[in-house]
């Protein structure tokens, strides 16, 4: 999803299901930036645009079939 998107910017009770806590910090930034993030079954990770490669960092392993589908979206990078 693309940074501010409604599911993201969402009342903060429905953030506390998708976004670890210790997490949220990377997805509601320093000057009320929002991060990108990519969400798999209910759940986030970050994502972030680096040129022609997005750097995507999941909050919880994924599943081999879902890592295969992410990256064939483009070139993505695994932090």
């Amino acid at each position: 999803m693309p940074g501010f998107d409604p599911w993201v910017i969402a009342p903060r009770s429905h953030r506390d299901r998708a976004i670890p806590a210790g997490r949220a910090a990377e997805v509601s930034r320093t000057a009320g930036w929002i991060s990108p993030v990519l969400v798999v079954d209910g759940r986030a990770g970050v994502r972030e645009p680096d040129g022609d490669v997005a750097e995507v960092r999941p909050f919880a392993p994924l599943p081999a079939g879902t890592r295969r589908a992410v990256e064939a979206l483009g070139e993505i990078r695994w932090a």
